[in-house]
């Protein structure tokens, strides 16, 4: 090896580290003068103490070549090198006072001993997470010093948990990103119980602007720092990692670890609304997230976040029985009260029965509404919370992988109620504007808050979650989804309207008449052949299905067409090869007379125009709609979307279009989609 390869290779690895330093590295230095050296050793050791993370292009990673080619002679004298020029300076620095957990001189030694194998630990850290998140193991006093992904932690021990951005080239990326670590009952310790960062962007990258509480140093860097305790018994333990942008939840990971066992780290991402960051968010934003997960046993916990002033953030565990009990008492009262004998309940207004089954909506929404109170904490700690949801806003449930359960919050009740009072009043503010044939938007119970919002024995239906707000339901998608699931450019959307010709539907000519005054032209099929060859010919930025559906063996399917018509399942979606990942459209599902099912098993079908067919969501319902209902609601809906709401807010519109005919049954409807999909935010996706 020529003398001129070795001070190559010292020229480099000096401009490396010295690349902390922006005074430093604007002169060329001489990596014989010792002072150069020196300088730029003890400058890199402090940076990398300050920021966390080893100098994001490190010296080992940039002389890779270089360094192959090197005898093992030449590159002991390289290292031995760094050493002597450097260690002679060693002991004349002076300690740092904003690093109180080692001096600066032993922490430059420490990074000196650090550079030899530098490359080993690279090559042993764990994968980096290829969407969004680099998240592992280290050092609570070296962060950068990471844990091996195949080696366990040990027993009632401390470590740091290092959250960082992975790099990006286009330099765009949302301006914020708050990083949640949740953690497990019995599972790994976070001091700071549930803990909050804050990440901004700066550039090609992200620095911290708000480290944790209890994290290991306070000093800004590109990683966010954990505290994290293991326990002393020896098992595999879990904790989650989530990242919201102004609320709306990007990914949320599990991550495993061996503590004392013969296993290292492991990540799963269960929930995935994008695999990269988006460049800005679209608004409108949510002012709570919520993710319910299944514990894999008998029990659930339902998470919270909301990024505003007082932050908050949360968890509380259910026992299954008490989640699949709110979730059958809310779907069982929509059936009430849709059906009596087999005859639709709500075909002409009637304000006494709306007021008999608000009655029971409220207690069984109260009631869940009472277990999360407790499950959060009590009054006290849940004061915030009821007080940030006071006014009307939104709220996204997120959905993650696999999930069968859907949480009805739309039927959560948040108004102090007697429910075991003899007599109630109704809010005379909302019935009269009812009576008056008002617009419910422009009612004070749904622009602010209700002037009986505390008294005991007063129902108002601003008191429901699915009327008071506009609720979204995004379900997680695959990790190879590039964006966000927003609609395609739709100056001139295009639309595909599939319906059911069965004689019972005696309104369907009616509402098609309506379809084409609202929405003009649209490609229109009538049995299932026609259907999946639209589905096959263009790519529509709506697709709105008036039809039958239900489930068989577990399989959900819809109809259009003839009632004696093959119904069409999710795998006929990959069969016919649909793809609509030009437009990403919204399937509107109005399955009428839909036979009674398992949302979560109805869920795969909607998982399916998602994932297979890249539907950017679906509105489906909870329980069986009839044809009165499905039109009126569908006809609202879509009048509201065409003209610029999001998904999630027309539904809200909808539902309070019902209301105002006294029909509360619009709260039987799910959007399962981001709270930001709309029309008009076509062209910004594009």
């Amino acid at each position: 090896m020529r003398q001129d390869s070795i001070t190559l290779a010292r020229r480099l690895l000096l401009r490396e580290i010295a690349a902390a330093d922006p005074a430093t590295i604007r002169r060329k230095l001489d990596p014989e003068a010792p002072g150069d050296v020196e300088t730029a050793l003890i400058t890199a050791a402090l940076g990398m103490a300050r920021s966390a993370t080893p100098p994001r292009r490190s010296p080992v990673v940039r002389l890779k070549k270089l360094l192959a080619e090197l005898t093992p002679v030449a590159k002991d004298e390289l290292w031995r090198w760094v050493r002597s020029t450097a260690n002679r300076h060693l002991t004349q620095v002076a300690e740092s006072s904003s690093l109180d957990f080692v001096s600066s001189s032993a922490l430059a030694q420490a990074v000196l001993d650090e550079f030899r194998d530098l490359e080993q630990v690279y090559r042993e850290a764990p994968d980096l997470d290829d969407r969004l998140l680099q998240v592992v193991f280290a050092s609570p006093q070296f962060p950068w010093r990471v844990v091996p992904k195949n080696e366990p932690l040990r027993c009632d021990s401390e470590y740091t948990l290092k959250v960082a951005l992975l790099p990006f080239d286009d330099g765009s990326g949302p301006a914020r990103l708050d990083v949640v670590i949740y953690t497990f009952p019995g599972q790994l310790i976070s001091p700071a119980g549930d803990a909050v960062g804050v990440l901004i962007r700066d550039g090609r990258s992200y620095r911290v602007k708000r480290q944790p509480p209890a994290s290991p140093q306070s000093t800004a860097g590109d990683a966010l720092l954990f505290t994290i305790r293991t326990p002393a018994i020896p098992d595999t333990y879990h904790i989650r990692c989530s990242v919201f942008a102004g609320n709306v939840l990007l990914q949320s990971r599990v991550i495993s670890v061996g503590v004392g066992v013969d296993s290292g780290t492991a990540r799963a991402i269960d929930y995935c609304l994008t695999g990269s960051l988006p460049s800005e968010m679209l608004p409108p934003f949510p002012k709570l997230s919520l993710m319910l997960n299944s514990n894999g046993g008998d029990s659930h916990t339902l998470r919270y976040y909301s990024s505003g002033a007082p932050r908050l953030v949360g968890s509380a565990t259910f026992d299954a029985g008490e989640v699949s009990d709110f979730i059958n008492d809310a779907r069982d009262a929509m059936s009430l009260a849709a059906v009596n004998n087999n005859v639709y309940r709500y075909g002409t207004p009637d304000l006494a029965r709306l007021h008999t089954d608000l009655i029971r909506f409220a207690r069984r929404g109260y009631r869940f509404y009472k277990e999360m109170t407790k499950k959060f904490g009590g009054v006290r700690r849940f004061r915030d919370l009821e007080l940030a949801l006071q006014t009307p806003g939104g709220i996204e449930l997120a959905i993650r992988e696999g999930a069968r359960l859907l949480l009805p919050i739309a039927m959560i009740y948040d108004h102090p109620f007697d429910t075991n009072a003899r007599t109630f009043r109704f809010c005379d503010v909302v019935d009269y504007a009812i009576r008056e044939g008002r617009n419910l938007t422009e009612v004070d119970c749904f622009k602010h808050a209700c002037c009986y919002l505390h008294e005991n024995d007063v129902i108002c239906p601003s008191g429901f979650w699915g009327f008071r707000h506009w609720i979204a339901v995004p379900i997680s998608r695959s990790g190879a989804a590039a964006r966000l699931p927003t609609i395609g450019e739709a100056t001139h959307p295009d639309i595909v309207v599939g319906m059911s010709t069965d004689p019972g539907f005696s309104k369907r000519h009616l509402h098609l008449d309506a379809l084409r005054k609202l929405a003009g032209r649209f490609r229109y099929a009538e049995s299932r052949g026609d259907l999946l060859k639209a589905f096959q010919a263009i790519s529509p930025h709506l697709v709105y299905l008036f039809c039958h559906a239900g489930i068989d063996v577990n399989v959900p399917w819809f109809k259009v067409g003839d009632v004696d018509d093959d119904a069409i399942t999710g795998d006929q979606l990959l069969a016919y090869k649909v793809d609509w990942s030009r437009t990403r459209p919204l399937v509107f599902l109005n399955g009428c007379r839909t036979a009674a099912a398992s949302p979560g098993i109805a869920m795969s079908l909607v998982s399916d125009f998602i994932e297979v067919a890249y539907a950017s969501g679906v509105i489906g319902t909870e329980v069986a709609a009839y044809e009165s209902l499905a039109i009126q609601f569908a006809e609202s809906f879509l009048g509201n979307f065409f003209i610029g709401r999001t998904a999630a807010e027309a539904v809200r519109m909808a539902r309070l279009e019902l209301l105002r005919t006294c029909n509360p049954l619009g709260l039987m409807y799910v959007p399962f989609v981001s709270s930001f999909v709309s029309l008009k935010t076509g062209v910004a996706a594009a």
